[in-house]
């Protein structure tokens, strides 16, 4: 972390002549049950990860505003007049959005930004709420009110949802505002409760990136979502003044023939993650390891098969992984994309799970990586 803030604030001098007027970090966010499930007033397991998001920022004397990216190595700009979504702007768009939200009258003058990031791209870790509530935060700064976190997560809610147009949640945004190291986050969004759980002696959390192509998990992805409505309002067509969560297992089994089969499965899937995200904080609790690995893997068995959103390359890794000494569990990551395996483990795994890497490359030839993260710190200021 120190040597991604010294990094940071030696690019913002390099591009811009100065060293920046703030510097925020805000952490990547992994779910470790619940994935999918948010419309269904599900529960949500979260943590946030060590790899985090660094936007610097300094002012400008004109109405420019300036943006460069290292990991994109790609440099884009606007006015404060011209300040608007373009597609080909990609990931500037999450920085012009909490601008634009935060601009008025009196803003009269631009910015420089400059981002840098150890969240791997497209790797399913948040990292685009990350840069949401990063700048969002910045901004806020840089224009003498700094927000508090509360309300700038509910502002970066509003930049993806409105300016940006992207598919998240509110409850995304929660562990970057909230989260400390060793505690993992639940929320249970039907009763609109939150809190932490605390996670000393967490086995090794290990990130594995498949570098299957995206547009892969964009044609497996397409669709679930509304599938997902649907099924929920099959559900609760069934039982007037019934939620998802009034139904268990038995009840959906029993659906057979009742609904259309797809939706039984979406169904199935909705009901049982539910189940095993409520059943994994005891388990969490009693440090109970070897029973939370057989929930991951029945939870990646659930995505596989009633999903259909996992594809060769993940199921291998998951197997593979699952079958190595010292690995408790794993299963593939949904939070927007599904180009990464989260695998729970002691450390004796880890040199076999990276020898296990080198034969995915062999067999798949795509390059993969391990990421060693932990339960970390929330959105900071430096």
């Amino acid at each position: 972390m120190t040597q991604l803030l010294t990094d940071a604030r030696e690019f913002h001098k390099k591009q811009y002549g100065e060293g920046p007027f703030v510097v925020v970090s805000a952490p990547g966010v992994v779910n470790l049950f619940g994935d999918l499930t948010e419309q269904a007033s599900g529960i949500l397991v979260q943590f946030a990860i060590s790899q985090r998001m660094v936007v610097s920022l300094s002012p400008r004397s004109d109405n420019q505003i300036r943006f460069f990216s290292r990991e994109f190595n790609e440099k884009k700009r606007c006015t404060l007049q011209t300040l608007k979504y373009r597609k080909e702007d990609r990931w500037a768009n999450f920085v012009k959005g909490a601008i634009y939200h935060q601009i008025d009258e009196q803003t009269t003058t631009g910015f420089n930004v400059s981002i840098l990031s150890d969240i791997p791209i497209g790797g399913g870790y948040s990292s685009s709420q990350a840069l949401t509530l990063a700048s969002v935060l910045a901004i806020s700064e840089i224009k003498g009110f700094r927000l508090e976190y509360d309300e700038a997560a509910r502002m970066a809610y509003n930049v993806e949802k409105d300016f940006v147009k992207n598919n998240c949640h509110p409850a995304s945004f929660y562990p970057i505002v909230r989260s400390h190291p060793y505690e993992l986050l639940v929320q249970d969004l039907k009763e609109g409760k939150a809190g932490p759980l605390e996670a000393t002696d967490f086995p090794h959390i290990l990130l594995l990136q498949t570098n299957v192509p995206l547009s892969v998990f964009d044609d497996l992805f397409h669709g679930v979502r509304d599938d997902l409505n649907k099924s929920i309002r099959f559900l609760e067509g069934l039982r007037p003044q019934s939620t998802v969560r009034d139904y268990d297992r038995i009840d959906v089994k029993n659906l057979l023939g009742q609904i259309p089969e797809e939706h039984r499965r979406r169904a199935l899937f909705l009901v049982e993650e539910i189940a095993r995200a409520k059943e994994c904080v005891n388990m969490i609790k009693n440090k109970d390891w070897k029973n939370l690995g057989k929930s991951l893997i029945r939870s990646h068995e659930s995505l596989r098969d009633l999903l259909e959103i996992s594809c060769p390359e993940i199921d291998w890794l998951v197997k593979r992984a699952a079958d190595t000494v010292g690995v408790y569990g794993a299963r593939m990551i949904t939070n927007g994309s599904g180009a990464s395996v989260l695998v729970l483990a002691e450390e004796e795994a880890i040199a076999p799970l990276q020898n296990m890497l080198e034969e995915y490359e062999r067999i798949f030839s795509f390059h993969p990586t391990m990421l060693i993260t932990q339960p970390a710190h929330k959105v900071e200021f430096h």
